[in-house]
């Protein structure tokens, strides 16, 4: 209905000024990027819509299977609240991580989305819940697809027809059934496909932005365009030498580093405070800025070697091996230089980055789940869902097809977006991983819980993939519709006037829908299939730490064994009696 559509959308508002506030407070403190509203809005509109969902779709189900709307949403928030905790944690966690990096646009993009996740989860387990219990049975109203089954009789229905329907005629279902029947060759052909789009990344160039990433309509585009095509392009690469501490520095110091700093290869001229150098001599006057003044002296170095190319870098190499003046240390800066510095702080940075995010990862999938396996799974599938998105980045922004999507491609790409890109991509791959295995493991979880014996190798494996058909179709749907709307979200961004907030908007598009469909629907599947009953292994120790824990599954357990009596398909048999629910984590 109408009403239930619009409960997402209106926490979304609420979520965006509310992290608008946050930023406005964080100002204070810090620099918070202009890119940050933009990524509040993107964010906030998506995961309040991806848990709202979530939790009205588990709302829904449960009312269909219960007498009370009560009790339907206190079993709501015992499961699927409960996901979306552990999903925004792991979302929230996942971007924290860039703080570690020193780059301003990504520590503020951190502060934006630890905000926006903490604040949609906070409204999601709050808000949402009492706005349901308020709503009641007006949470229905204004159903559009009521009023059109009322003018075409044949195909009257409604949401409760699907939550009544036998599971096992369920779309969702029988894929997943398709898939487990033929892992082994579903699962390569989507490893396959996913590495063959991410082959464009293995040629990625980083460069730091430039006036190219504007639109030609711009200014500030038009006027470096201009000045491109009358001065040439060495406006863009030249190289300023700054010399902090200059007291006692002579002119003819200056003059002499300068005269050093032209004989270095594929520079073309070199300004200093008294004359301009090339090939070791003066050759004329100042051409260029330069000057001494507060103690410090500043020099500019004219330049042919093309922008971030081998040249450039060994040209840099060259500047720095330059004795300074009157042995004094100098600082270069440039285009050419704040890219490598670019770089190397990523590359710095970058380890810890992804040790921390494969921390954060398993921790809190063996929380939720009690096993050291799915961790590692999870692992795997994100990353691969994340090739394409790369690949694509590089094929069109960095060479140049399609149109470059309306920008100027100049051969290489912001080395800060692709990390922001797997933050958040790597975060929301996380949320849907949340959001299936949960089903998954809660469906078997009730299937134990229903044994009186311990199940042998067979019968582990088969209640592995039924909990996983039924797990997906339950969730399936919830899943493949909030990452639509997301990407929807996020290709809100690809119109953006500057060119790397498009490449971030194609990028997260891309990774969302083949994250929620090729890998959560079919690579995901196959995998826990070819893993059977080890799935859910874990060493006995954790497997202790983890019955000590327990992170409030009592309620899930309940509500599954409800579930699985009921979903489970009688035409096979009685999968389950009697088996203590303690005794599901840990069991090789």
């Amino acid at each position: 209905g109408v009403v239930a559509a619009a409960l997402p959308i209106a926490l979304g508002g609420l979520t965006i000024a509310l992290t608008m506030s946050v930023l406005r407070l964080i100002s204070f403190a810090t620099d918070v990027s202009t890119y940050a509203l933009d990524l509040s809005i993107a964010m906030g509109l998506a995961l309040a819509i991806d848990y709202n969902l979530l939790i009205i779709s588990r709302y829904r189900e449960e009312l269909a299977r219960c007498a009370g709307r009560d009790v339907a949403l206190l079993r709501t928030m015992a499961t699927a609240g409960r996901t979306v905790l552990f999903s925004a944690t792991t979302v929230g966690l996942s971007m924290a991580v860039m703080a570690v990096f020193p780059m301003y646009f990504l520590k503020s993009s951190a502060y934006t989305i630890v905000a926006t996740a903490a604040i949609v989860a906070i409204a999601s387990i709050v808000v949402t819940p009492a706005a349901l219990a308020l709503l009641g049975p007006r949470l229905d109203a204004l159903d559009v697809r009521r009023w059109l089954a009322r003018r075409t009789p044949p195909r009257a229905k409604s949401w409760r027809d699907h939550a009544h329907k036998p599971v096992y005629s369920l779309f969702w279902y029988r894929s997943t059934k398709f898939v487990t029947r033929h892992a082994v060759p579903l699962g390569l052909s989507v490893v396959a496909l996913m590495l063959l789009l991410g082959v464009p990344f293995l040629g990625v160039k980083w460069g730091f932005p430039d006036e190219r990433v504007l639109p030609r309509s711009a200014s500030a585009r038009q006027v470096a365009d201009m000045l491109d095509s009358d001065f040439g392009n060495g406006l863009g690469t030249s190289v300023s030498v700054v010399v902090p501490d200059a007291h006692g520095v002579t002119p003819a110091d200056l003059e002499r580093y300068a005269a050093d700093l032209s004989r270095v290869p594929d520079v073309s001229a070199v300004t200093a405070p008294t004359a301009t150098f090339a090939g070791g001599r003066p050759v004329g006057p100042p051409a260029a800025a330069t000057g001494i003044a507060g103690g410090s002296a500043f020099l500019t170095v004219a330049t042919t070697a093309p922008l971030y190319s081998q040249a450039s870098n060994t040209q840099l190499d060259r500047l720095h091996q330059v004795a300074g003046p009157a042995g004094r240390s100098v600082e270069l800066t440039g285009l050419a230089q704040i890219n490598r510095d670019s770089v190397d702080a990523i590359s710095k940075g970058l380890p810890i980055t992804l040790a921390l995010i494969a921390v954060i990862t398993f921790a809190l999938l063996f929380l939720l789940t009690g096993s050291v396996v799915i961790p590692l799974q999870a692992l795997v599938c994100n990353v691969l869902s994340l090739t394409a998105a790369f690949g694509a980045m590089v094929w069109i922004f960095q060479d140049g097809h399609l149109g470059a999507l309306g920008t100027t491609p100049n051969g290489t790409l912001n080395a800060n977006i692709p990390v922001l890109l797997f933050c958040i991509a790597f975060g929301l791959a996380m949320d849907y991983e949340v959001f299936l295995v949960s089903r998954i493991h809660e469906y078997w979880r009730a299937s134990l819980a229903s044994r009186e014996t311990r199940p042998g190798a067979v019968e582990a494996h088969a209640a592995t993939d039924e909990s996983t058909a039924l797990g997906i179709a339950g969730i399936g749907r919830v899943v493949t519709t909030a990452a639509v709307v997301m990407s929807i979200s996020f290709a809100a961004l690809i119109p953006a006037h500057v060119s790397f907030m498009r490449m971030l908007g194609l990028g997260l598009t891309l990774a969302v829908l083949a994250d929620a469909t090729l890998v959560r629907m079919v690579l995901v599947p196959a995998f826990i299939h070819l893993l059977g009953r080890w799935t859910w292994w874990a060493p006995k120790p954790l497997a202790r730490l983890h019955e000590r824990l327990a992170m409030g599954e009592g309620g899930a357990d309940e509500v599954g064994r409800r579930r699985w009596a009921a979903d489970a398909p009688s035409r096979r048999g009685p999968l389950i009696k009697r088996w203590p629910t303690g005794a599901v984590t840990g069991r090789g």
